[in-house]
């Protein structure tokens, strides 16, 4: 069982209360939630939502077809979020996608699906100066082995970061829900010497719960395919 998990239980307190999953990404009336779940739909075999409780009804009206779970919590972090859901839930690996993220001309949920199995998998990408010290940086050897990551440290930056992550049933223990991010988890197998293994995407990554980045990712949404 492969499941997908897409975080979208946050206070929505940098963009006025507005939900950065429901930021329009296309003409089509797609928002930056459904783009992700039609880009994971295809590589999972079910997809977990976790939402706020005043979302639930908006999310229950876009009839996602039944392998979408939406599932009402209210968490403090994005790593109680992650635990919270997998709790009592059997499965082989999670993949963790974060809806207010956009990628330019890929799908890093199924590049994901061809890579060897590891204990983390990670989706690389360039890291452009302006996200330095914004995203999980992390080091990549020409082996696909990561060796280190820096979570948001600005004096640490390895020119490459994580934006979708798999994780095996066995790494779920050490979630702590008390961290703040996901890439807690990251630093986590690292130390306990866990295989984290990342593969490098040769396409751009935007971070579109900044409003300066939504802008830029703007420029890129009239693309006229989608990759499936």
């Amino acid at each position: 069982m492969r499941l997908g998990l897409l975080p979208a239980a946050g206070a929505a307190t940098r963009m006025s209360g507005l939900p950065k999953f429901l930021l329009p990404i296309s003409e089509d009336q797609q928002c930056l939630l459904t783009y992700h779940v039609d880009l994971m739909a295809p590589h999972v075999d079910e997809i977990i939502i976790p939402t706020r409780n005043e979302w639930v009804g908006l999310l229950n009206s876009f009839n996602f077809d039944s392998t979408v779970n939406i599932v009402d919590m209210s968490t403090a972090t994005m790593a109680e979020t992650v635990k919270r859901s997998l709790e009592g839930r059997n499965y082989d690996s999670c993949v963790l996608g974060m809806p207010d993220t956009y990628f330019v001309g890929g799908n890093p949920y199924r590049d994901l699906v061809h890579q060897p199995a590891a204990d983390v998998s990670l989706a690389v990408f360039p890291t452009r100066p302006e996200q330095v010290g914004k995203v999980g940086s992390v080091d990549l050897r020409d082996d696909g082995v990561v060796v280190d990551h820096a979570d948001k440290e600005a004096d640490r930056d390895f020119g490459t970061h994580w934006g979708v992550m798999e994780f095996a049933a066995n790494v779920e223990k050490f979630l702590d829900p008390t961290a703040q991010t996901g890439g807690y988890l990251i630093t986590e197998a690292l130390t306990r010497s866990l295989e984290v293994r990342g593969v490098l995407a040769g396409y751009p990554y935007f971070d579109c719960g900044t409003f300066s980045e939504y802008l830029q990712c703007l420029t890129f949404v009239d693309l006229p395919d989608r990759p499936d």
